[in-house]
């Protein structure tokens, strides 16, 4: 997006660099890649846990609630 470009620039600019167009287009290409992994290791290593738990309990199905920061809601794309 534009504004993904835009802040991209912002930032590399305020470190010192001088971005060219391309150089912030690979800045959010990696930001985007780095930010689904982490998504999927979260998604698996949660479904792991609420997979355990249910087997502990020994219960057909697990009535449980899975919170996240509110940082994370309101900032992340």
């Amino acid at each position: 997006s534009k504004e993904g470009l835009t802040k991209a620039k912002e930032i590399l600019t305020r470190l010192g660099v001088e971005p060219s167009e391309d150089d912030c287009i690979a800045v959010q290409h990696v930001c985007a890649i780095v930010s689904f992994r982490s998504a999927n290791l979260i998604a698996a290593t949660l479904g792991a846990i609420l997979t355990r738990l249910k087997d502990n309990k020994n219960t057909p199905r697990l009535r449980t609630t899975v919170g996240i920061d509110g940082s994370l809601y309101k900032m992340h794309p």
